[in-house]
């Protein structure tokens, strides 16, 4: 018994293809302007084209519930505006906007 193990090999059977140099003509420029378009008619947007939302740092308020809801981004934008503004936290804004409309209801 002194004899090693026999370890089977498990990607002896996988073979892989060997990779092949483009063939064919080398593909046309595209027109940046038309890419442009194509990519604001889809919704996307050119890397650095808006300025990164920056985050706030957290302070202890004596709120203890974490609310995680998905917003559109000029929802959470003016969210993020508006603490930024006020130097207050974003908990506060919310606070603040859901008084308002409970007093709107109200009168």
């Amino acid at each position: 018994m002194s004899d090693q193990p026999t370890r089977r090999s498990l990607l002896a059977s996988v073979q892989t293809k060997t990779p092949t140099p483009l063939s064919g003509p080398a593909p046309s420029p595209v027109d940046d302007h038309a890419l442009r378009e194509a990519a604001e008619r889809h919704g996307f947007t050119a890397a650095g084209s808006t300025p990164p939302t920056l985050r706030r740092k957290r302070s202890g308020a004596g709120r203890s519930y974490q609310l995680n809801v998905r917003l559109r981004p000029d929802t959470a934008s003016l969210i993020y505006d508006e603490s930024n503004r006020r130097d207050i936290p974003i908990a506060q804004v919310i606070e603040e906007a859901m008084e308002a409309l409970c007093q709107q209801r109200g009168s």
